[in-house]
């Protein structure tokens, strides 16, 4: 975990790393990535070249949305986004950057985004939806959310025989609710490389 501390500490800039994803990082190290919540892992993403998919080549693109994990099976990733000057990682908010140009508001902060992946399956364009008849909870679910308790102090979603949570569908929307229509001021402030951000769910 030694490199993906230095690219975190290069991609942050003069962010700290997170205390939450510090010992997410500890968790990962033990148990490994993909294991406790489906195709989740820690990353960075440092390429900022034209044809990486990226929405704008601005600075501030780079310095405000900070990759910090794969959130599906198609290269979507997890950010960081660093929405007031002197914010703390720890309590930015997230936001889900699609391999296909969809881009969202996900969860308040790092904590809520851990218990939407205490879920378990993938996002797929900002939603979380098990199809029970061909889902399997990762292999270190479990563990994961008796480590989110003894650890973060963070409660897992309570009902996961279900299809679609009302608990996830919650946090997605209340954070959606609260930085929505910020993060999509910010993003058409922003000189687009492809089509132009107009609106998203």
């Amino acid at each position: 975990m030694e490199e993906l501390t230095n690219k975190y500490k290069e991609v942050f800039g003069k962010y700290p790393i997170p205390e939450t994803l510090k010992k997410l990082m500890d968790f990962e190290k033990q148990y490994g990535g993909e294991t406790y919540s489906e195709c989740f892992y820690l990353c960075v993403d440092l390429d900022k070249t034209p044809d990486m998919g990226q929405y704008s080549l601005d600075g501030e693109y780079f310095e405000r949305l900070m990759v910090f994990a794969n959130a599906d099976g198609t290269g979507a990733k997890y950010a960081f986004w660093a929405n007031e000057m002197g914010i703390s990682l720890e309590e930015a908010p997230i936001i889900v950057i699609g391999s296909e140009g969809h881009i969202q508001v996900m969860a308040k902060n790092l904590k809520e985004l851990l218990r939407l992946l205490s879920f378990g399956p993938e996002t797929m364009d900002g939603e979380f939806y098990k199809d029970l008849d061909d889902f399997e909870d990762p292999e270190n679910a479990t563990e994961f959310r008796e480590w989110m308790i003894s650890e973060l102090n963070v409660r897992p979603i309570e009902k996961l025989a279900i299809d679609d949570s009302e608990e996830v569908n919650t946090i997605v929307k209340e954070a959606v609710q609260t930085y929505g229509e910020p993060f999509k001021e910010w993003m058409m402030s922003l000189t687009p490389q492809y089509a132009s951000f107009d609106e998203y769910d």
